[in-house]
């Protein structure tokens, strides 16, 4: 007859040897490596459909403008004569009204119209994948400021994640019938996912339609992980496109064609073709402000 065990004997084999809570451990530390990388992409999967619906809501916004405006979108003042600009000091001044706070062909002031005259929510400038950060005022409220607290080619992003149309083309570009309004084409890029920028190792003005995949992919916006960008287009669809050439023909969204290509405008800007330029033909997007990651 076996000897009947000790209370403590019988407690004492409840618990767990180390071997096995070591093996449990590994267990989930393996389960949460195979769920992890699944949650991150199901997490980015949610953001795009975000962020598609931030520009959404700005293409109602540019067509409400439109709509009261005779067709044309939302722009400061400019002419062919003068070079677009990316100018801050908008922010820092309490009254936009004076003629040293908004330059001449102001890239960011039109696109703060959307806030001030359709009233749309400052958060929608934030792409929910992007570093960027909701403005918050100095002091006032949104009629108290022109523009946003970003720099061009800083290297953090600011207070929009987002790139919009210039609105100022050059000679040509006005000449060959660029207007900035609701006769522009319905595949033309009108916002997108911030511009990546111009830096070492690529961007706009290192890719063209026969690049390597890993070299496009460095000529895509950063909010998305370099994999593609979310895009509002002249009928006011936003859809998401692994590549930057997805514009009217093709065209390089982030940077400056050339003079009257018409079909042939696939080619970026080249070293001596700056991304802070205004459209130069009636199909051409260039998409500011621009990020400079410096990498």
């Amino acid at each position: 007859m076996k000897p009947i065990p000790s209370v403590r004997t019988r407690i004492s084999r409840l618990g767990f040897t180390l071997v096995e809570l070591l093996v449990v451990i590994g267990i989930i530390a393996l389960l949460i490596s195979i769920l992890l990388p699944a949650l991150s992409k199901a997490r980015e999967t949610a953001n795009r459909v975000k962020c598609a619906a931030n520009l959404k809501a700005f293409g109602t916004c540019l067509l409400v403008y439109a709509n009261d405006n005779n067709g044309a979108y939302p722009r400061t003042n400019g002419d062919v004569t003068t070079a677009p600009t990316i100018d801050t000091l908008g922010y820092n001044d309490s009254d936009w009204t004076t003629s040293s706070t908004i330059p001449a062909c102001s890239v960011m002031a039109s696109m703060y119209l959307l806030a001030r005259q359709e009233q749309i929510s400052l958060q929608m400038f934030i792409c929910p994948s992007s570093s960027g950060i909701r403005l918050v005022y100095a002091g006032g409220g949104v009629q108290n400021h022109s523009n946003f607290n970003i720099v061009p080619g800083a290297a953090a992003q600011g207070n929009t994640a987002y790139s919009i149309q210039c609105q100022f083309p050059d000679a040509n570009g006005a000449n060959d019938g660029f207007r900035w309004g609701t006769s522009l084409n319905s595949d033309f890029a009108l916002m997108a996912d911030l511009n990546p920028g111009v830096y070492a190792t690529g961007g706009p003005e290192k890719v063209n339609t026969t690049s390597s995949t890993n070299t496009v992919q460095a000529g895509n916006s950063p909010n998305h992980n370099k994999e593609g960008q979310n895009v509002l287009f002249g009928d006011y669809h936003a859809e998401f496109y692994k590549t930057p050439f997805c514009g009217v023909d093709r065209d390089n969204i982030y940077g400056p064609g050339v003079v009257n290509a018409g079909a042939g405008n696939f080619q970026p800007p080249d070293a001596t073709t700056p991304l802070l330029r205004g459209p130069m033909n009636h199909n051409d997007s260039v998409l500011l402000p621009y990020l400079n990651t410096g990498g």
